[in-house]
């Protein structure tokens, strides 16, 4: 199916921009933006595609083309409001949420030493929709007026493991922030031998400050 742009356009997220340099792909940092072409129901792709030089019954030409994952384009409105800022509403839809923070775990995960997500953005978007806390979490984001603070986050329970469904939950941006500064805080903690007068005491963790 093929959704064309007018106003209302779609984006997508393309983590490896090198080869939109090489196929003249026009694209904003990560972003391409284009119309959509819907793959089928055996497909596993979609695509961001250019202005439409020919279409007829046989075939569809067009100006560019950029295969993306299936379901990872987002709706753009390139409209501006009064203060000459984009309003993109649909980052403030579940899958919006979910879609834009699936593109972020996958870079997290890769920087991170941990490689590839072992889950497909549809796998993502349907653990998500079955998870109570982040339809809890996503209404109290929309009831604080879409504050930071509020936002539906992902959170690795064990922060030495990657992020895999057993391994991941929902809290707030704020939840997550500072369950993080106490993670770091806690590796900064290591167990001391403690001697009174020359005599063994036992060991005791000793914070290691940064300054130090």
């Amino acid at each position: 199916m093929l959704r064309l742009g007018g106003q209302m356009m779609f984006r997508a997220y393309i983590e490896d921009t090198d080869d939109l340099d090489y196929n003249d792909v026009p694209h904003k940092g990560h972003f391409v933006y284009g119309n959509l072409i819907e793959g089928g129901n055996k497909s596993n792709t979609d695509a961001i595609v250019g202005d439409l030089i020919e279409i007829n019954d046989e075939y569809v030409n067009v100006e560019w083309w950029c295969s993306i994952e299936k379901g990872s384009a987002e709706q753009y409105t390139g409209l501006k409001d009064a203060n000459g800022n984009s309003t993109e509403k649909f980052r403030h839809t579940e899958k919006g949420v979910i879609t834009n923070l699936y593109q972020k775990l996958k870079k997290r995960n890769k920087n991170n030493g941990f490689g590839s997500v072992p889950f497909s953005l549809k796998d993502f978007y349907d653990w998500s929709m079955k998870d109570k806390n982040f339809h809890r979490l996503f209404r109290m984001w929309v009831f604080d007026n879409y504050s930071k603070i509020s936002k539906p986050s992902v959170d690795r329970i064990d922060p030495t493991v990657g992020y895999e469904f057993d391994n991941m939950q929902w809290l707030s941006w704020n939840e997550n922030y500072y369950k993080g500064i106490h993670e770091v805080a806690e590796k900064k903690e290591k167990p001391v031998d403690m001697y009174k007068d020359g005599i063994y005491i036992g060991k005791f963790k000793f914070f290691e400050y940064a300054d130090q």
